[in-house]
């Protein structure tokens, strides 16, 4: 079955904030070109607030198991925008 998932990630740095959504995105696209359970990554963000809404599709056997693989390529791709995790460099919250 497949389950559309949302996200809402934290930056707790605004200066590097958007310079870092780019990068997020295209580490997105990329776990979704090598992952065929996952489909249509997709951001939205509140630049004042710091914050933004990954939202993905996943093919998973039950809504619990589309959330943790959710929140597994959500962490990869934060991970892949950079060569060490945004959750340090940027200061993401999920």
């Amino acid at each position: 079955m497949r389950y559309l998932t949302v996200q809402e990630v934290t930056c707790a740095d605004p200066g590097s904030f958007k310079d870092r959504l780019d990068p997020l995105m295209e580490a997105l696209l990329r776990l979704e070109a090598a992952d065929s359970t996952v489909d249509d990554p997709d951001l939205a963000a509140d630049l004042s607030m710091c914050r933004v809404d990954v939202q993905m599709i996943v093919e998973a056997a039950d809504p619990a198991a589309a959330m943790v693989k959710a929140l597994a390529t959500t962490r990869r791709g934060t991970r892949a925008a950079s060569r060490v995790s945004l959750s340090q460099r940027c200061g993401w919250r999920r």
